[in-house]
């Protein structure tokens, strides 16, 4: 690490036309330090005082990676995945994952984790992957937590548990992951797990001021039904409007049906029809009933002025579409 940093520190002093052998660590790199080596193939690949050559950055990490520099391993499983400097190849992405992943890599674990989940160029067995995702969550990894809370919620091939999913969806939530963090409110409020709509509101808030669709449109449920906060329509309604504005379709739908009904909106054909549209563009069905009802019920110049008022609302992306002057 002390290497990288001084690395950093001397990038200002290097130019694009550096030599080779001027370039920070070249000398021990060449004589076979790895650390060195790595930098090297650092230098090469973002293009840090140096040209940026994929090919030479593959080099160096190469030569790394076969003296066991575990990061430099890794780097060179990506360089396979992506065809980076050497011909794409998913057998030896695997290989270079796996050795950096048997020396304790989190990122390397994780990525051989999904080869094995998918079946990618190695052997498709949900054992081996869930072992790889656990050994890289235990480290912090966020996409390996969340992805074992997907896995034993939801996954064909393993018994559903609940509390293994809640666990590892508490862990990346608390790294902010907002669709753990949604996950862990929903499971707070549904069967399985003992309710605690406290702290699924809370779960739902901090998800929905991240602009997550799906949290704002539970939080608006929870405004509605006074579950963990004190019941309040309007708040719900706008929280129910910024989901739908996010392009959350099940938010449309509903802002659609109470604009078509009279109760928690004023009624308004017009901006029923809208929202009734953009949800049934994003694919849903209950939207496609509830529009042909409304549509029998409104006359021509409306509905001519209805469908204007969707067009200029899918043109604006979704933005303010309840104030667009048709």
């Amino acid at each position: 690490m002390r290497q990288l940093v001084n690395l950093v520190l001397l990038l200002p002093l290097l130019t694009d036309s550096t030599l080779a052998s001027e370039l920070p660590d070249h000398q021990a790199a060449v004589q076979g330090d790895a650390s060195a080596q790595y930098n090297l193939g650092f230098i090469y690949f973002n293009a840090v005082g140096a040209d940026q050559d994929y090919e030479e950055a593959a080099h160096w990490y190469t030569l790394a990676a076969k003296q066991d520099h575990t990061k430099a391993q890794y780097v060179l499983g990506m360089l396979y995945t992506a065809g980076w400097g050497v011909e794409r190849s998913h057998e030896k992405a695997a290989h270079w994952y796996t050795l950096a992943a048997l020396q304790g890599h989190a990122k390397a674990q994780y990525e051989l984790g999904r080869m094995h989940l998918h079946g990618k160029f190695v052997e498709k067995n949900t054992d081996i992957a869930i072992g790889w995702f656990q050994k890289s969550g235990l480290q912090g990894n966020l996409d390996a937590q969340q992805t074992l809370g997907v896995i034993y919620n939801s996954h064909p091939d393993i018994s559903r548990d609940l509390h293994k999913s809640l666990k590892w969806h508490l862990l990346a939530a608390e790294q902010g992951d907002t669709d753990s963090q949604v996950a862990v409110g929903m499971m707070l409020i549904s069967e399985g797990i003992p309710h605690n709509y406290d702290s699924a509101f809370s779960w739902f808030q901090r998800a929905a001021v991240r602009e997550n669709r799906v949290a704002q449109s539970f939080l608006a449920d929870c405004y509605f039904l006074g579950q963990g906060v004190e019941a309040d329509p309007a708040e719900a309604i706008i929280w129910l409007r910024r989901s739908a504005e996010n392009g959350y379709p099940s938010a449309q739908y509903m802002l659609g049906y109470f604009y078509s009904t009279e109760g928690v909106l004023k009624r308004n054909d017009l901006y029923a029809y809208m929202w009734f549209s953009l949800a049934e563009e994003a694919g849903y069905e209950e939207a496609i009933s509830e529009k042909a009802l409304l549509i029998a019920m409104m006359s021509q110049k409306d509905l001519g002025i209805a469908k204007t008022l969707f067009q200029s609302c899918a043109e604006n992306d979704l933005k303010d579409c309840e104030t667009l002057q048709i």
